[in-house]
């Protein structure tokens, strides 16, 4: 889950620069063009490289009513329901520094495009970088334990940006460390939160990924106006979004899911996250 999260962190690096590559020598219409080939490409890609891994016995020929009855074995797993919880609302706390780190730094900084394009870009590189450390660490350090690290860097973060916010004026090098900070201690919280909640419910594992996929983008597509109303006049619905995807997450984690259990990866073990 790690190292998938690395790959994908690579995307907002790769993709501004492939989208003015794009630009550069079509209209707007092709972006969509390109991004319907990449769709048209990921299921030519499942279709021919990715095998049926589940056992003939344990399939079923799915349907509504299957998937929403996984769905209802789901929301009664507790654990599941923690882990899934904090990696969504995790993911609602990174939102809103994407949807707003721009309005922050270049209206409000007053930072030119290109200083804030690396600055972007560093932050994707510091979670892939994060990513791979933490699929280094499964088996010396349990999935759980670094979650707690992640979770605290995060909030330390967050109370940084908002002290920055309501307190400082934004304080440039504060505010870019903390988007830093934020984006990076998601390599310790994504990977090992879907791993943990994914292993809650191996029974109904699609279910599982599934429920997670839509929890994530939910909160996502939620979280980038929310955090972007004030526009490049105010911070301030940015810092309520972070504040409140921190409070959130932490939550979740602490109330729903416990550090040991038999379904927790053990040291030595190299499955899961």
């Amino acid at each position: 889950m790690s190292v998938l999260q690395a790959i994908g962190g690579l995307a907002p690096m790769i993709a501004p620069v492939v989208g003015a590559l794009v630009i550069t020598v079509g209209s707007w219409r092709d972006i969509f063009w390109t991004l319907a080939g990449f769709g048209a490409l990921m299921v030519l890609t499942a279709v021919w490289f990715v095998p049926e891994t589940l056992p003939p016995e344990r399939r079923h020929r799915g349907g509504v009513l299957q998937s929403l009855a996984g769905m209802g074995q789901l929301v009664r797993i507790p654990p599941f329901v923690g882990y899934a919880l904090t990696a969504t609302f995790s993911g609602f706390t990174m939102m809103a520094y994407i949807a707003n780190s721009s309005y922050v730094l270049q209206v409000m900084k007053g930072i030119p495009p290109i200083a804030f394009s690396l600055f972007f870009a560093s932050t994707a590189l510091a979670q892939v970088v994060v990513s791979v450390v933490n699929a280094r660490l499964i088996g010396r350090f349990r999935p759980h334990a670094m979650i707690t690290v992640g979770l605290i860097a995060s909030a330390v973060a967050v109370i940084a940006l908002t002290l920055g916010v309501l307190v400082w004026d934004t304080p440039l090098v504060l505010t870019c460390l903390g988007f830093l900070v934020l984006m990076a201690s998601q390599g310790l919280v994504f990977g090992n939160s879907g791993a943990l909640a994914s292993m809650q419910a191996t029974h109904i594992a699609g279910s599982a990924a599934a429920v997670q996929g839509v929890a994530s983008a939910l909160a996502m597509a939620a979280a980038a106006p929310l955090a972007s109303s004030g526009g490049g006049d105010s911070a301030v619905p940015m810092i309520a979004v972070m504040l409140a995807g921190s409070a959130i997450s932490a939550a979740s984690f602490v109330f729903l899911t416990r550090p040991t259990g038999h379904r927790e990866v053990e040291p030595g073990a190299r499955e899961g996250a």
